[in-house]
């Protein structure tokens, strides 16, 4: 059975100050670009999204920090070829115990806004497509707040 997401950890989050819709559209667009030029190259992606407080339209700054961070990070969903190689400056911040999916931790990206320096920690959730085509793994996933379903994902995600 399906580990389920942990309801505390949503708890132990602090309050956050959403970042009107024009600051947020301009970290998009700078994350989007980051992302675009920072690519392994020769890779094949199957699907490449966005997800989380960016694509909820929720992202901003704690009240105070959390995870050693001031503001919302960013999730990024690659599915990819199953002999997919991370690069080495990448970091592992998480692994599914199934191994299913890893999660990395890529570069904290600063986005100067017109009142402050956004400071955003970029994280990669990496599944192969072996995986990400089980229905297990998408059940999986999708509770998790992961948008893998392919066409019909509950969860909010904005393409790339």
């Amino acid at each position: 059975m399906a580990e389920k997401p942990s309801i505390d950890y949503a708890k132990e989050r602090p309050p956050k100050n959403i970042f009107p819709i024009e600051k947020q559209m301009l970290v998009l667009g700078q994350i989007k670009n980051y992302i675009y030029h920072n690519l392994p190259p020769n890779t094949k992606f199957h699907r490449k999204r966005i997800f989380g407080s960016l694509a909820k339209g929720t992202f901003g700054k704690y009240e105070r920090k959390w995870k050693g961070r001031k503001f919302s990070d960013v999730d990024v969903l690659f599915v990819v070829d199953d002999n997919f190689r991370p690069p080495p400056k990448w970091k592992v911040h998480f692994k599914a115990e199934t191994k299913v999916w890893v999660v990395y931790d890529v570069d904290v990206v600063p986005i100067a806004t017109e009142d402050e320096t956004v400071f955003v920690d970029v994280q990669y959730i990496i599944l192969t497509k072996t995986f990400a085509s089980k229905p297990e793994t998408i059940a999986r996933a999708e509770e998790w707040g992961i948008p893998l379903n392919k066409f019909l994902s509950k969860n909010k995600f904005i393409h790339l």
